[in-house]
């Protein structure tokens, strides 16, 4: 089942969504960081299954997509 991967800036505004498969939602989430310079002030909200959400700081996902940089 996908998860949704939704970038949220530091007023909590939506600033980009993706659906992803698998089981690399984390690396994807390394990825759009690497990719556009977000800052700490970023949260990036997992949503999988059914309505289960969470929010990650910028540390949290690189911890978790075990991708140091």
């Amino acid at each position: 089942m996908p998860a949704q991967l939704i970038v949220l800036d530091e007023r909590r505004n939506e600033v980009q969504r993706d659906l992803v498969f698998g089981l690399d939602v984390f690396s994807h989430a390394q990825e759009l960081i690497d990719d556009n310079g977000w800052d700490e002030n970023y949260r990036y909200r997992i949503v999988s299954d059914i309505d289960v959400a969470a929010e990650y700081t910028r540390a949290e996902v690189k911890l978790r997509a075990c991708r140091p940089k």
